[in-house]
């Protein structure tokens, strides 16, 4: 409110917030239902038109197929969509959907830069040490790397 002042400076409020520990400490807090996952996934890798089938299938595998919600409250949010089941689940359309991908751009990489490629095509900023050590065995099967990069946990929350 301080930031706001008497002058009503919007700019300096906008600041205030954006850079407020509050805001940017809640990354990586929340997980990703199945659905943003999946939309997530199909945008960034451009495939579009895999058709209903797979999108079904995955939905429907992981617990929340669109209309259908297990009650009147709608799904669950949070780690109850994070379980070994789902993980197969996921790791199985994420593979499909990456070998209908045109990953010419990972593929026309260096090996030592596909990681950070990958991050950027999915959208994720930068990789702690952790999840790049994971990561590394897969980086000369770029359709494994990528199904690899959005099971990460910095891909599934936000």
């Amino acid at each position: 409110v301080k930031a706001y002042g008497p002058q009503r400076d919007l700019k300096a409020l906008t600041r205030a917030i954006l850079t407020d520990d509050e805001f940017t400490g809640g990354r990586g807090t929340v997980v990703n239902t199945p659905v943003e996952w999946l939309v997530g996934v199909i945008r960034a890798l451009g495939v579009s038109g895999q058709g209903g089938k797979l999108i079904g299938t995955t939905l429907k595998a992981l617990g929340q197929r669109p209309f259908f919600p297990t009650d009147v409250n709608g799904w669950p949010r949070g780690q109850v969509w994070l379980t070994t089941a789902s993980a197969s689940t996921r790791w199985r359309a994420a593979l499909q959907l990456a070998r209908s991908a045109d990953l010419s751009v990972i593929e026309e990489a260096g090996t030592g830069d596909r990681i950070d490629i990958v991050g950027h095509l999915i959208g994720v900023g930068a990789w702690p040490d952790r999840t790049v050590d994971a990561l590394r065995p897969s980086v000369r099967k770029p359709a494994q790397l990528v199904a690899a990069a959005v099971n990460s946990p910095e891909y599934l929350t936000s």
